[in-house]
């Protein structure tokens, strides 16, 4: 049998291959180990060919680059301490339990290398928002004209709305509390009784529910105001539902919308 040379050693079989895996998870390139060791690059390229093999005397540098120790290098068993204790837990399992775990990983895997889904676009919608808060206790005057624009999230609620007023008192609490927004859908005078909206009462406006003998408040501390004592009492809209605060589009996202160029919906 002939004699293996004294300056070279026999890892046995796939050393080339050891070599490449293990300089990939160094995270080195071949010129990079080649300089580690004081070799030229094509020295490392051969010896992950399998043309030649690297001499005994730069093993202790070999591995000190590819920070494995000498034992391991030979031995392959170069997993770290969580590899080494997955697959303990591997091979104690029965063939139904590897099959298990194998497909649980592979699942994990595709999870970790799909795309991300894409943002939802920000759909915001532009409404009028009345500048006097409706009275549900105190009168506060005057309405058209005195709207400002503003941007809300659409929503079911914010679709239907025509118009957003803030409360102010307390005559509907505690169903409409006082400084909640409230949206209103226009309705004329098609209103019916049971309805809760915003009326202007000889200028006035008030949030109030309308029955047939006039507009009554939530709060029983406060009067029935009665059709008979006022010039005048038109129905501005229904009220359809109270706004969240967070339903009010933040500068960002308003920002971000009419950076898309998307077309208001709304007035």
């Amino acid at each position: 049998m002939p004699r293996k040379k004294a300056d070279s050693f026999d890892a046995g079989s796939g050393l080339d291959a050891r070599i490449r895996r293990l300089r990939t998870q160094a995270g080195l390139s071949q010129a990079e180990l080649a300089s580690a060791l004081g070799v030229g690059r094509s020295a490392v390229a051969n010896w992950e060919a399998g043309r030649t093999r690297p001499d005994i005397a730069c093993l202790p540098a070999l591995c000190a680059a590819l920070r494995v120790s000498v034992s391991a290098f030979f031995s392959g068993d170069t997993a770290d301490p969580d590899e080494r204790s997955l697959l303990r837990v591997y091979r104690s399992l029965g063939q139904e339990d590897r099959r298990l775990l194998l497909s649980l990983a592979h699942a994990v895997g595709e999870h970790r290398h799909s795309p991300l889904p894409a943002a939802k676009p920000v759909r915001l919608l532009l409404l009028p928002f009345a500048e006097d808060a409706v009275a549900a206790g105190t009168a506060d005057y005057g309405i058209e004209g005195r709207c400002e624009p503003v941007y809300v999230h659409s929503t079911p609620l914010t679709r239907r709305a025509d118009m957003l007023f803030r409360v102010n008192g307390t005559s509907m609490a505690p169903v409409y509390p006082d400084h909640c927004i409230v949206a209103l859908c226009r309705c004329g005078s098609r209103m019916v009784p049971g309805d809760v909206g915003v009326f202007q009462a000889d200028g006035a406006l008030y949030m109030k529910e309308y029955r047939e003998d006039g507009l009554h408040s939530f709060n029983p501390a406060f009067p029935l105001m009665a059709a008979s004592g006022y010039d005048e009492i038109r129905a501005i809209g229904r009220v359809i539902g109270i706004l969240d605060e967070d339903d009010l589009a933040a500068e960002k996202e308003i920002a971000a919308y009419r950076a898309g160029g998307a077309a208001d919906d709304k007035v």
